[in-house]
C-alpha cells in the first residue's frame, strides 16, 4: 500500500530536494488523479430520495447500541495506530540513527506487513470464524503493544516488532469489518 512504495520515495525526495518537496509532488499527483477520475468515471445518476435529517439519524443511533460500540472501536483502534505512526519515525531516527531514505525503506516493512495482514484477514475470518479471529488477533496485538518497549535492543528486533504490530493491526481491523 502507500507505505510500501510511497514512504521510501518520499524519503528519497526529502533527502534530495528538501522537506518541502513531497508536498509539491503529492499535490501534483493528487490533482492528476482527480483529473483522471473526473474524466474516466461515469457520471453519477441522481435518485430522488429524501435525505435523512439529523433527528432521524440520532433516533436510529439511540436505538442501536452496536453503532456506538463500532464507533468507539474504530475511534480507539485508529488512535492507537496513529499514535504509533507519529512516534515511529522519531523512535527509529533517535535509536538507530536512520536517515530519511533509510526510514522510508524501513517503512516499506510496515507496508508489506499491512498487505499480509489484509490477506490473512480475508483468508482466516470465514475459515475460523469472525469473532474468534478478531478477538484472538486483538489479544496478540495487545501483547505486541506490551512487548514493544522491550524489543528496542536492535534495529532488527524493532523492525520485527513493527512488522508484527502492523500485521496484527491490519488483520484485526480488516477482519472486524464483516463482524460489524
Amino acid at each position: 500500500r502507500q507505505l510500501l512504495v510511497g514512504a521510501p520515495l518520499v524519503g528519497i525526495v526529502i533527502e534530495r530536494q528538501g522537506w518541502h518537496a513531497p508536498f509539491f509532488w503529492l499535490a501534483i499527483f493528487g490533482f492528476g488523479a482527480a483529473f483522471l477520475l473526473w474524466r474516466l468515471l461515469p457520471a453519477a445518476r441522481v435518485h430522488a430520495t429524501r435525505a435523512a435529517d439529523l433527528r432521524s439519524v440520532l433516533r436510529v443511533m439511540r436505538g442501536h447500541r452496536v453503532i456506538w460500540a463500532v464507533g468507539l472501536y474504530v475511534l480507539l483502534a485508529m488512535i492507537a495506530q496513529e499514535l504509533l505512526l507519529i512516534v515511529y519515525g522519531d523512535w527509529m531516527e533517535q535509536s538507530y540513527r536512520l536517515n530519511l531514505a533509510n526510514l522510508g525503506l524501513a517503512s516499506a516493512v510496515i507496508g508489506g506487513s499491512e498487505i499480509l495482514g489484509e490477506l490473512t484477514a480475508g483468508w482466516s475470518v470465514d475459515r475460523f470464524g469472525k469473532r474468534r479471529v478478531v478477538i484472538g488477533l486483538g489479544l496478540l496485538l495487545a501483547l505486541v503493544y506490551f512487548l514493544m518497549p522491550f524489543t528496542s535492543i536492535s534495529l532488527g528486533s524493532a523492525l520485527a516488532t513493527l512488522f508484527m504490530f502492523f500485521y496484527l493491526f491490519e488483520a484485526t481491523f480488516v477482519g472486524s469489518m464483516p463482524l460489524m
